[in-house]
């Protein structure tokens, strides 16, 4: 019989040592490239930005942060990467939770992109479909513009949330074009034109915590401040040992019981 061994890197041991202590990182153990031979490559879907954006009259925009928010400032994030790629300055930003729901990633050219909170995996996830949300919807609004004017798009810049043509000193917020831009078809991913890295004004900066004052005046509310009428509480033991599996439980009484 052979035997196989695998050197573990720190990165490795650590995610092993978090998997058998029950620690946080136990989301990271799974390899993204074990992931992605499980669900195939994803297709190659449009991207549809206003299922992430909404424009304002008075050019402000709500951008949705899918992923759920508890404490690792993914409510920020996410909306940060859309909102630099789309051009707009964070003080015109509103953000808005999203509920569970598949079009998060579909929509974003990424069908089956999780709404998950753990393991450090939301940012190397979204990273790229959520800066092809802002692009697409930035160029969108390019286009509306260069079709409005009769100029071509590369002539066009964008900042602000406003798109200008140097040449006519012509300029137009997102909000005056956004009724041309929804006409627009969804675009392909490998149409979308990203920012070059240099050019970021959000990512990279310090934004504070948009549920920070609402945290510190206590309007939050938590799941221990919910106490509903017949309340019960339960307390889930976990296995003390790596790998174990159970050896007996009491599931026809558990099934006996009112409501299972």
């Amino acid at each position: 019989m052979k035997t196989m061994t695998k050197q573990l890197d720190r990165r490795s041991f650590l995610k092993m040592s978090a998997l058998a202590g029950g620690g946080v990182m136990i989301g990271l153990y799974t390899q993204p490239e074990l992931l992605a031979q499980q669900r195939g490559p994803a297709p190659a879907t449009p991207v549809n930005p206003s299922t992430y954006i909404t424009v304002h009259p008075d050019n402000t925009f709500t951008i949705i942060a899918k992923n759920p928010e508890t404490g690792q400032g993914i409510r920020n994030a996410l909306p940060m990467i859309i909102a630099d790629e789309f051009d707009v300055d964070w003080k015109q930003v509103k953000i808005q939770q999203g509920d569970l729901d598949p079009k998060w990633g579909r929509d974003a050219g990424a069908p089956g992109l999780a709404q998950i909170e753990g393991g450090s995996t939301a940012i190397p996830q979204n990273y790229t479909p959520m800066r092809n949300v802002g692009a697409a919807a930035r160029n969108m609004m390019v286009a509306a513009a260069a079709k409005q004017w009769n100029v071509p798009a590369t002539d066009l810049t964008t900042g602000s949330g406003v798109v200008t043509h140097a040449a006519s000193k012509r300029t137009a917020t997102y909000a005056s074009l956004a009724s041309t831009a929804m006409t627009m078809p969804a675009m392909a991913i490998a149409d979308i034109k990203l920012k070059d890295q240099k050019d970021f004004k959000i990512m990279g900066t310090r934004v504070p915590g948009v549920d920070n004052m609402a945290i510190v005046t206590g309007k939050p509310a938590y799941s221990i401040d919910v106490n509903p009428p017949g309340m019960l509480y339960a307390v889930f033991e976990k296995c003390p040992v790596f790998g174990g599996t159970v050896m007996s439980a009491n599931v026809d009484d558990v099934k006996k019981l009112p409501g299972i």
